[in-house]
């Protein structure tokens, strides 16, 4: 996914569009990136950026040496955070919070066996 720093239209510009509560008459007007034309569908909470799903996988692997369980090692981590960034996940035009942590919980799930309850517990 090629990376793009979105820039906002103006609040004039908006387009007519779909909004993702998934009923198709359901239509509001939002922005979109004059660069690269994505539409800002995002609802509910912002967007964080990568440092933050770090900041959770070092809370993770804490855990888990509190717990006497394997902690995640640091080539894990690397493939975790590469696999973050092949998705984008930091494109707050394209991702709201939570699907970023749908992806995020599927990212570490890949890499290590670990429990959704216990990723989202540091999310």
């Amino acid at each position: 996914m090629k990376s793009c720093k979105h820039e906002p239209c103006l609040p004039q510009e908006k387009v007519w569009s779909p909004t993702k509560e998934g009923n198709p008459t359901t239509t509001r007007k939002l922005y979109y990136c004059v660069k690269c034309g994505l539409i800002n569908i995002i609802e509910g909470k912002k967007a964080k950026s990568l440092g933050h799903f770090q900041n959770c996988l070092a809370q993770l692997s804490k855990i888990l040496e509190k717990r006497r369980k394997p902690k995640i090692i640091k080539s894990q981590i690397r493939l975790i955070l590469k696999e973050l960034e092949k998705n984008n996940i930091s494109d707050d035009f394209a991702y709201s919070y939570e699907d970023q942590k749908e992806i995020f919980i599927k990212a570490v799930q890949k890499y290590k066996c670990i429990r959704r309850n216990l990723i989202i517990k540091v999310l």
